[in-house]
């Protein structure tokens, strides 16, 4: 089975069970034990100017999906979200909402984004949501940061 196969069945059968799991509001505690980043998937995308109009027209780089399992007490959760770690503190995870570092820092949207409106409202909501919680931003799709984190079965507290 190919890796992108192999990393898509895993998302699936991962997240299928662990969509079900109720959420719980994150108070002054979050509840949250362990964050594991899971290697959903990786290989070339082929011209990326779909996700930065106007920038990189025919350019391809490498592309990842990253997915996230979140160990909170008695129950998983699988979402893209603010995570409040114990150890690590606020983490961010992007989900689709930003594909790229270079989209995030230039606030582009990519063209097959229903409201270019709407998105730039949302990247704005979690720039504030950073500032105030201090988080870091993890994004989904990006290979570079991917690379620097520790993977499951190691995790973050």
């Amino acid at each position: 089975m190919k890796p992108l196969q192999l990393g898509l069945t895993l998302a699936v059968t991962l997240a299928v069970p662990l969509a079900v799991a109720p959420a719980f509001a994150q108070g002054g505690k979050s509840g949250v034990e362990r964050l594991y980043v899971l290697n959903c998937g990786e290989g070339v995308a082929g011209d990326i100017s779909r996700w930065s109009p106007g920038v990189n027209v025919g350019k391809s780089m490498d592309f990842v999906d990253s997915c996230y399992l979140i160990k909170h007490g008695q129950d998983w959760l699988h979402q893209s979200l603010l995570v409040k770690l114990p150890k690590t503190g606020a983490v961010l995870l992007s989900g689709d909402a930003v594909h790229f570092k270079e989209n995030w820092e230039n606030r582009r949207v990519p063209e097959a984004n229903d409201s270019k409106d709407k998105t730039a409202a949302s990247m704005q909501r979690m720039a504030d949501l950073m500032a105030k919680e201090k988080a870091q931003l993890w994004i989904n799709h990006d290979k570079a940061q991917r690379d620097g984190q520790r993977m499951s079965p190691e995790y973050y507290e």
